[in-house]
């Protein structure tokens, strides 16, 4: 059988619909069912790495990432050490909490309380393990009192270093990324915020990263109850 050459395609390119034609023109028999190809790509493609591609997924179209081509998130909290912010921004207190239910064995989390009043937050150190579009920090949380028609407001600040950039002792945040949310109105329910991280720092993968989470308590954070956080993980998009 002859093949014919498809030009290099890197993850995000355009692929015409030309060179799609051309990959399903030149398979083997064995494989000539769309649903049983994989994407094709250079072992130099170094902008694919880390994405998962599974069968009958093609990079053809436009410049548009196929569903679910993403890498896997990066997980912050609890993975990760709760560092202290040391002026300027109060500290959520981190605690331990037993469930309540019955059972001899109890489950055991740990959790960062977010009061109303002052701002409050954490700080996570770690480096980037992805990149790839605009990057989503998940925080998922849960109130301390049942308050109806209420919101809470977070807020998350990036900085980036690179090899060779000045350390991060005198390092400056990017301009912070805001998010506020219709909060549960019973107490206890858990939610999710998605804040997109738009200033990002222009971080790119290796960079190592300081990460703080914020809530606050401005205007339209007007929840009067303590925002409990569970679980806090950045996510490629």
């Amino acid at each position: 059988m002859t093949y014919t050459p498809i030009s290099h395609v890197a993850f995000g390119d355009s692929w015409s619909a030309t060179s799609h034609n051309l990959l399903l023109d030149n398979a083997a028999s064995a494989f000539e069912s769309a649903a049983q190809y994989e994407v094709l790509y250079w072992p130099t493609t170094t902008t694919i790495d880390g994405v998962a591609l599974s069968a009958g997924k093609f990079l053809k179209g436009s410049a548009t990432a196929p569903t679910g081509a993403y890498p896997p998130g990066q997980p912050i909290y609890p993975d990760l050490t709760a560092g202290v912010p040391l002026s300027g921004i109060a500290v959520a207190p981190v605690e331990y909490v037993e469930s309540s239910g019955a059972g001899t064995a109890k489950a055991t989390i740990p959790q960062i309380r977010y009061a109303t009043t002052p701002d409050q937050g954490r700080v996570f150190q770690f480096r980037l393990k992805n990149e790839v579009g605009t990057p989503v920090l998940k925080i998922k949380y849960r109130m301390s009192t049942s308050v109806a028609s209420k919101n809470v407001k977070w807020g998350v600040y990036v900085a980036a270093i690179s090899s060779g950039d000045s350390s991060m002792s005198a390092k400056v945040f990017a301009t912070v990324n805001n998010q506020t949310d219709a909060a549960p109105a019973t107490s206890d329910v858990t939610a999710e915020s998605s804040v997109t991280l738009t200033n990002f720092d222009s971080a790119l993968k290796g960079d190592w990263i300081c990460l703080m989470v914020v809530r606050d308590t401005s205007v339209t954070d007007d929840h009067t109850g303590v925002a409990i956080v569970t679980d806090i993980e950045l996510q490629y998009g």
